[in-house]
């Protein structure tokens, strides 16, 4: 099974992440290859910054920040590095950067502000890492191969539905998949704490929970966890 990397930790932050994506605007014929540093606060992350890829066509010229605006109605391809043997020999490894026609992200209303990156671990089995490193010279080491085992408990838990109707903000999920035993949190800054909404807020219809309540901020985001 085929493992995608989409970003890995900045080395100035255990927080911080970079990643590499295209962005084709509402009325742009062509893609703009950027790179995203994006922070993670209990297991969701923002975009904070947009590096145009200048080297992706100009080797030799580093990357730079720059003031790129996400429009409304534009797409965000996300890029995912990935390696794969060799076809004409198994011992070596082909890395390249993949991405996927219709997994592009559409830009909302309120640009990269409105774009949240979910934390999702890989599923549960066994894996193999083969680490390589070269010196300055180009010199390869042997490769370093670790079996890795990923155990735990399932996490997944069916997914959010937020509408707004009669002037009221409403978040459905399914009592299936764990739901029945989950916690619907609220925050209003992904920079801040995750405050619970206890279960007996709760409606219950149809094997559906239902949580109901007016605005009160300009933005609230939601999320389920288990407890």
């Amino acid at each position: 099974m085929p493992l995608y990397l989409g970003g890995w930790f900045s080395d100035l932050s255990e927080d911080t992440m970079i990643s590499y994506a295209d962005y084709l605007g509402p009325n742009d014929i062509k893609k703009t290859s950027v790179m995203l540093i994006s922070k993670f606060i209990d297991g969701n992350g923002e975009i904070e910054t947009i590096i145009l890829d200048s080297g992706s066509e100009n080797k030799g010229v580093a990357p730079v920040p720059v003031d790129i605006t996400l429009e409304k109605g534009g797409k965000l391809w996300p890029l995912y590095y990935m390696e794969e043997p060799h076809p004409g020999n198994p011992n070596e490894w082909m890395p390249y950067y993949v991405w996927f026609k219709d997994g592009y992200i559409n830009i909302p209303d309120n640009g990269k502000d409105g774009i949240i990156i979910d934390w999702i671990t890989v599923e549960k089995g066994d894996y193999r890492a083969e680490v390589e490193v070269s010196d300055n010279f180009g010199v390869y080491n042997e490769p370093l191969k670790f079996d890795i085992r990923m155990e735990g408990e399932n996490t997944v838990l069916p997914d959010v539905l937020i509408t707004f109707k009669n002037n009221k903000i409403t978040v459905e999920w399914s009592s299936s998949e764990g739901g029945a035993n989950s916690l619907l949190q609220w925050t209003d800054n992904l920079g801040s704490e995750w405050q619970n909404i206890l279960q007996d807020q709760y409606e219950i219809e149809n094997s559906i929970i239902i949580y109901k309540e007016r605005p009160r901020q300009e933005k609230r985001f939601y999320r389920l966890i288990k407890p």
